[in-house]
């Protein structure tokens, strides 16, 4: 079967390249290790070694390379299994290799391979990874990049970010080539996702965040009690009954709770964790296959490496605060169906879309929510329950309502999308400043960037790029202009600190105005606040602050400027 496409412009961007550490970003299902085995054409040589993390990803790596350097040539380095003098490519387990001093890496000399290649290269910051970058050159002993590496290092990945502010670009040089879910889903290389919305009443006020996300225990805690799963079943009943279901869950209690709730209502279900033999997840995983309408629920097990086409809807049972795991668990069902080049022999064999439900739970600081679906997609948060949206038409629509804006067309969106699939741009007006790490002012979370008002002077915003290098971008209200002010900064607290810096100096007459800790935040909404909000129809809720009401009006103000912004690519 020949390259699909962006395959092939995936390819001929690594034979183009400029610089020796580069990634390939492409969403789950479009076929990574079928690219991973291409590779040894535009690098000209066959001498590679393959890195993956878990047996199903060093398995996979093995099939793709052989089928291009040949049976027999391909040695593989995992567990009891090692590679010998005479296979031209290895593919290796990085916990192997790294095990005991890294005795097994060490077998291997540098200069035995003519490039390095990753998958799932955003796990490629652990101090696991940064031992092979330092072995083979890409790294110096103070996990700096030297400057220049002998061979070439190429990542594939679906997720180019990490959740624990370390950056990718701390390992590698640029993304080579990327292709988002919305191009793969408008290009008919995955299927459509419709999503709904679930809203349970759990609350998780309660729940700690560590290193960016719920602590596993106050989290099970909060969501695995019989009434949430109840409402996960009546969910799955109501908006996807009788299709292949696929539920992420927090830890192996609640997938068994899960998988019981289900049983218990005439449902078949099954969980399936890590603690299982070999034997036994295969069985299972052979019976979730091969049954229509079956229910599987897991923990963070079915989130890489599992290819199962069949899944027809995945339900996030699981709040994470992680994007890359939430579009790593929406990938599970993205796939086109078996045996399918494309969505048009995908819908012929069976699979036309999948069902996501996006399951949400109550939480007072808006700033300390879930990752939703929206964010995966790019879309602002709806106000109001989605039913069965599809996401591609959905952003779609949004980004046409916002270059109408732009040209002073601008009508409410929902006076323009089909009145059962609009979703009316909602701000979580009232949520309190961004956690941002070292921060003092009063930075407001947008999702995927935070901005900070500076009054006359206009604002400044914070965004990071796709293998997480953040920007500062001053917005002068005057001159209307956007320009850089710190550029390409891996650590996100140091920009903060640098960028606050520089506010200090250039605004000092406003910074009364942006420090979190000024006093008159914790003062009653002044009237003229109050009227202005009334013109907004903005709902004040009761023991409201000013300062509460003046973030509230400036999110108001900005929340389609912001939009429109983005969309013109300001930022």
């Amino acid at each position: 079967m020949p390259n699909k496409p962006y395959q092939d412009l995936a390819l001929q961007a690594v034979a183009n390249r400029t610089v020796q550490r580069g990634i390939i970003a492409i969403p789950t299902g479009t076929g990574k290790g079928y690219i991973a085995g291409e590779l040894s054409k535009p690098l000209q040589s066959d001498r590679i070694l393959y890195l993956a993390h878990r047996d199903l990803l060093t398995d996979q790596l093995v099939t793709h390379a052989e089928r291009v350097i040949g049976w027999g040539n391909v040695g593989l380095e995992q567990a009891n299994s090692k590679a010998y003098d005479h296979h031209r490519a290895v593919v290796a387990s990085v916990p192997t290799l790294t095990a005991y001093g890294c005795r097994r890496l060490h077998k291997f000399k540098p200069e035995r391979f003519d490039a390095v290649v990753c998958d799932e290269f955003h796990h490629g910051t652990s101090n696991t990874y940064l031992e092979i970058w330092q072995y083979f050159g890409f790294l110096d002993s103070k996990n700096h990049k030297t400057p220049n590496p002998r061979i070439p290092l190429i990542g594939l990945t679906a997720t180019p970010s990490r959740g624990d502010n370390v950056g990718l670009s701390n390992v590698c040089d640029e993304i080579l080539y990327q292709m988002s879910l919305f191009e793969a889903i408008r290009d008919g290389w995955l299927v459509p996702v419709h999503a709904y919305t679930v809203k349970t009443g759990a609350s998780l006020d309660n729940v700690k965040t560590r290193m960016g996300d719920f602590v596993e225990h106050d989290l099970a805690d909060a969501v695995d009690t019989e009434q949430r799963n109840a409402v996960v079943f009546d969910a799955c009943q109501k908006n996807a009954k009788g299709l292949k279901t696929l539920i992420f869950c927090v830890n192996v209690k609640h997938s068994a709770d899960m998988a019981a709730a289900f049983t218990a209502r005439g449902v078949s279900a099954k969980y399936i964790a890590g603690c299982m033999g070999d034997m036994e997840k295969d069985s299972i995983l052979k019976w979730f296959g091969n049954t229509p309408g079956a229910v599987l629920t897991n923990c963070q097990l079915i989130t890489e490496g599992v290819d199962i086409p069949s899944v027809e809807c995945v339900v996030m049972a699981k709040p994470t605060k992680s994007k890359t795991l939430y579009a790593q668990c929406l990938g599970r069902g993205t796939r086109l169906a078996k045996g399918a080049w494309d969505i048009t022999e995908s819908v012929r064999l069976g699979k036309d879309k999948c069902i996501l439900l996006d399951i949400t739970d109550s939480i007072r600081e808006a700033g300390r929510r879930a990752v939703n679906v929206g964010d995966i997609f790019g879309l602002p948060l709806p106000n109001k329950e989605l039913k069965g949206v599809d996401l591609n038409k959905e952003l779609t629509t949004q980004k046409w309502a916002m270059e109408q804006a732009q040209a002073g067309n601008y009508q409410p969106l929902k006076e323009i999308a089909p009145a059962e699939q609009t979703q009316a741009i909602a701000i979580e007006l009232f949520a309190s400043p961004a956690e941002l790490p070292g921060a003092g002012m009063a930075w407001m979370d947008y999702g995927d960037s935070f901005r900070l008002s500076l009054a006359k002077h206009g604002d400044i915003t914070l965004i990071s790029d796709t293998i997480d290098r953040w920007n500062a971008l001053y917005y002068d209200k005057e001159t209307r202009q956007t320009q850089p002010v710190f550029t390409n900064i891996s650590d996100q607290k140091k920009l903060i600190q640098a960028v606050e810096k520089w506010v200090s100096e250039k605004c000092s007459d406003s910074l009364n105005l942006v420090r979190k800790s000024a006093g008159w935040r914790q003062d009653s909404p002044s009237e003229a606040q109050l009227n202005l909000c009334r013109k907004m129809r903005i709902e004040v809720p009761a023991g409201a602050t000013k300062g509460m009401v003046a973030m509230a009006l400036d999110r108001k103000f900005n929340s389609f400027k912001n939009n429109k912004r983005a969309s013109s690519g300001a930022f």
